[in-house]
């Protein structure tokens, strides 16, 4: 462009034609050359030689004008890409707030969800209350009814005794006796085999418990250290949400201040719009000021939708904890049913072991020694099972006192749900407010761009009209000076014209050579903003990498506090199963504490038997006259008379019982065989 002027100032000076003959001087510049010709020389003229007389050519015209019209679509070019960046950033403000209002929206419906969980929650909390209240009252009656049984049997149990006390007393025979207390050493041998046998397996039991008992411990130290690992991760998310916080503060005032920078800074440059409207290069800076502000007051509110969506999550994040733990409380519910029927179980057990018991009363001698290391073994073995169950119930204190805590997290974690609620509306209102008067000041700072280009195009076209009338103003001194040649002949004067005519030359050089200084301070400007544009984006997609990287890190946490919760899980059903194993290895101990009390009293009951078969005996050695034998088998008779009397009366009493009592066959089974038994054995034995 410098050199299209530089050609156009030489043809406008010089003639036409190549080379002029004339007296005294030569033409001092080519028409063609590239640099300015010296215009200080003097150039003496002579008359009549027609040189100002010459028109300007049209081509030097034209080619000015296609130049001008070339920057001017330049510019035109400029301004329209300048116009399409708004558009975009235009679209994308539409495209955020969209996005905030389907947050809204899904914010909307996760409280509607939580509500009807609540209720549903309420409504099955209140069905298993029910629930326990009616398996109590059913527990209360079948205990009244077990106590009912227990007393009949023991009231049939005395009638029993004292029924089998007269028999043994009538039978006379030893070797009965003997026959008898032999094949009850067998019975008591293989039962003595059993019971061992059953210590054995009662022994490996206790060995497998403690070994679960260790693992358990284990795994509740390795529970321990992943629950404090887990608190330590909730103190950093608590930190990191109170760092948001503070961050959101602190943009919230950096808006305020941007906000007041910016209404000054627009004060300021209207003052100096008015006071400058010829300057061009002070309203392209503010204008660069301006467009920088802009794109720092959108990366603000880029980074503050950002935080919103961090908090989203964190908020989602902890929705899911609160839906885990309701979760783990309905599975509670679910195990104490499951515990009430096992409940049921044990007392159907109890009454097959009375059964079993009232078997086994008639097949016990010898025992007393092993009875008492039995007894010291059974005592270790209850200290250490008591001590387990002690430890287990600690544990199970420790974990309904976290199970305790980590409620009144969930209740801390919803209020501090509501908190967030109440600062995120906030802040839309105020992200809506800003934007408004962000897009105030967008469509302000368009209004000023377009005023301003009309101000350079206005400019131009007087900078052109400027040119084309100094031009006009340099041919007419020029005509001047050649009538003042034709009149005066002077050379001073001429001299005087040509220097004012080449600072006047000079003064259009340095304005143009302004002017394109000031386009190509534009051009670098608009590749400042494009290269700015450019690392704004790479720092996007390096944000949304981050995003994408605490997202997965988010979600292995929460699959890892799954997993956890599924562990603890399953050590409160094994803690549950070994309470379950040491009431059924007390019951155990308490039924073979029963058999040992019962195996001593038929101990002393056959001890009393062979006392007195050994006095019948020394008696009946005594009887050495047939007198004495005659009155001892009298007095025999009358006992048996008076015994049949008695039984006579017990079997009516019984038939009473009988017609007023339901029947059992636990309870028939030895009247029966008392009434089935001959009376004539009896007899033959007298």
């Amino acid at each position: 462009m410098n050199d299209m002027h530089l050609q156009t100032i030489t043809q406008i000076t010089t003639p036409k034609k190549a080379a002029y003959t004339l007296l005294n001087r030569v033409i001092a510049a080519p028409s063609t050359g590239s640099n300015t010709p010296s215009l200080n020389d003097s150039i003496p003229f002579e008359k009549d030689e027609d040189i100002f007389d010459e028109n300007q050519p049209d081509f030097m015209m034209e080619q000015a004008h296609t130049a001008l019209m070339d920057e001017m679509k330049i510019l035109q070019d400029k301004n329209n890409s300048l116009t399409e960046r708004i558009a975009e950033f235009e679209t994308e403000a539409i495209q955020l707030r969209q996005h905030i209002s389907k947050v809204d929206h899904q914010n909307g419906q996760l409280n509607e969800i939580l509500d009807r969980e609540r209720a549903d929650l309420a409504s099955r909390a209140e069905s298993s209350e029910k629930q326990v209240i009616e398996l109590q009252k059913q527990l209360l009656e079948s205990q009244e009814e077990a106590r009912m049984n227990k007393e009949e049997a023991r009231d049939y149990n005395v009638m029993m005794t004292s029924n089998e006390k007269q028999l043994v007393d009538l039978k006379k025979e030893h070797k009965f006796t003997k026959e008898e207390n032999e094949k009850n050493l067998n019975t008591l041998e293989t039962k003595l085999v059993q019971l061992a046998a059953e210590l054995d397996n009662i022994t490996k039991n206790l060995e497998t418990t403690l070994e679960t008992k260790e693992s358990l411990q284990e795994e509740v130290d390795t529970l321990q250290v992943e629950k404090i690992f887990k608190d330590s991760l909730i103190s950093e998310l608590e930190e990191t949400l109170r760092n948001e916080k503070s961050k959101v503060s602190d943009l919230l005032r950096e808006n305020q201040t941007l906000l007041h920078e910016s209404q000054q800074e627009r004060s300021t440059m209207s003052d100096q719009l008015r006071e400058e409207e010829r300057q061009n290069e002070a309203n392209n800076q503010t204008i660069s000021n301006l467009q920088r502000e802009l794109q720092n007051l959108e990366q603000t509110a880029n980074t503050q939708q950002k935080q919103l969506t961090q908090n989203t999550e964190v908020i989602n994040d902890y929705l899911d904890k609160i839906k885990d733990l309701k979760t783990s409380l309905f599975e509670k519910n679910f195990t104490l049913e499951t515990e009430q029927e096992k409940t049921k179980s044990l007392e159907e057990s109890v009454q097959s072991l009375v059964s079993e018991i009232r078997n086994v009363k008639s097949q016990v001698l010898n025992l007393e020694e092993e009875k008492k290391k039995m007894e010291e073994d059974h005592q270790s073995e209850l200290s250490n099972v008591n001590e387990q169950v002690d430890c287990l119930t600690k544990n199970f204190n420790e974990l309904e006192e976290e199970h305790r805590k980590v409620q009144k997290s969930k209740t801390d974690l919803e209020k501090q749900f509501e908190t967030l609620k109440d600062e995120k509306e906030a802040l839309n209102t105020l992200i809506k407010e800003n934007k408004e008067v962000y897009e105030n000041e967008v469509t302000d700072l368009k209004q000023q761009v377009v005023v301003a280009e009309k101000r350079l195009i206005d400019k131009e076209s007087e900078s052109e009209e400027v040119f084309g009338k100094l031009i006009e103003e340099l041919t007419s001194k020029m005509i001047e000076l050649r009538h003042f040649y034709y009149h005066l002949n002077t050379e001073n004067r001429l001299k005087e014209n040509n220097s004012d005519l080449c600072q006047s030359i000079k003064e259009l050089q340095e304005s143009k050579e302004e002017k394109n200084r000031e386009n190509e301070e534009l051009k670098n400007k608009l590749k400042a903003i494009e290269s700015l544009s450019e690392g704004f984006r790479n720092q996007k997609q390096c944000l949304e990498y981050e995003m994408q990287n605490k997202r997965d890190t988010l979600d292995k946490l929460s699959v890892e506090s799954m997993v956890k919760e599924e562990q603890i899980r399953g050590l409160e059903s094994d803690y549950e199963r070994m309470k379950e194993e040491s009431a059924n290895i007390k019951a155990e101990n308490e039924m073979l504490q029963l058999r040992f009390n019962e195996i001593d009293k038929e101990m002393s009951e056959v001890n009393e038997r062979n006392r007195a078969l050994l006095e019948e005996n020394a008696k009946l050695v005594g009887h050495q006259n047939l007198k004495q034998k005659i009155h001892y088998t009298a007095k025999l008779k009358d006992e048996n008379n008076f015994l049949r009397e008695q039984l006579s009366k017990h079997q009516q009493e019984i038939m009473k019982l009988k017609s007023g009592t339901p029947t059992k066959k636990e309870n028939r089974t030895p009247l029966k065989q008392w009434n089935e038994k001959p009376w004539e054995e009896t007899e033959e034995s007298l």
